[in-house]
C-alpha cells in the first residue's frame, strides 16, 4: 500500500511516470521491476468479456489493434491473460523489458516508431488511453487521432467514461465521415 501511495504521488509529480518514485527513492529498477512482475492480477482483476468482446469486434471489423505500455511485458501478459484477451489479438504490442529504456519520455518517439515502422498516417491511427500526460497529449503532438477514457472530461479531446463505448464512437465518426 505504501508502495502505491508513492507511486501515485510520483505519478503526478513526474507527469504519470511513477516508477520514479523507486529510483527517488534510491530503489533500482531491477527492484520495480521484479516487484511489478511479482504481482497476481488475479487478486485485482476479473475476466472482462465486454473488454475481449471489443477487442474481437474490432478485430473482425477490419481494425489493427495495438497495445503500448511502459510496465513489463511480463506482468502486462499476465493482466491480458487476467481479464481474458489473448495477447495475439494485437498486431502491436510494446511492452518494457528490464534493462531497456522506458517506452516513454517517450511516448511521443514510441507513436512516431509506429508510425514509421508500420508506414503509416497520423490519422490513421486512434490512441486511446486514460492518462492525458503519457498517452493522449504525446500522441496529439504527433498528429494521432486521441480518445480519452475517464471520468473528466476534457475541452479539447473526446473523452469516453468507458472503453465499453469505444465501438459505438467509432461508428459515430465513421458515419461523420
Amino acid at each position: 500500500k505504501e508502495a502505491k501511495r508513492i507511486v501515485d504521488d510520483h505519478r503526478v509529480k513526474y507527469n504519470g511516470q511513477g516508477e520514479r518514485a523507486f529510483v527517488t527513492h534510491s530503489l533500482d529498477m531491477a527492484f520495480w521491476y521484479d516487484a511489478i512482475c511479482s504481482l497476481e492480477p488475479k487478486v485485482f482483476l476479473v475476466d472482462l468479456p465486454p473488454v475481449r468482446n471489443l477487442l474481437t469486434q474490432l478485430k473482425v471489423d477490419g481494425y489493427r489493434i495495438g497495445a503500448i505500455t511502459d510496465g513489463p511485458t511480463k506482468q502486462a501478459e499476465k493482466i491480458l491473460s487476467t481479464i481474458g484477451v489473448d495477447k495475439n489479438i494485437f498486431s502491436l504490442f510494446i511492452g518494457w523489458e528490464l534493462g531497456m529504456p522506458l517506452p516513454k519520455g517517450g511516448s511521443k518517439n514510441v507513436y512516431q516508431k509506429v508510425l514509421s515502422e508500420y508506414a503509416l498516417l497520423p490519422k490513421e491511427v486512434m490512441m486511446v488511453g486514460d492518462s492525458l500526460g503519457s498517452d493522449i497529449l504525446p500522441a496529439s503532438e504527433v498528429g494521432l487521432r486521441v480518445v480519452h477514457i475517464g471520468t473528466h472530461g476534457h475541452s479539447v479531446f473526446p473523452t469516453l467514461k468507458s472503453v465499453a463505448q469505444l465501438s459505438d464512437y467509432l461508428k459515430k465518426i465513421t458515419n461523420e465521415n
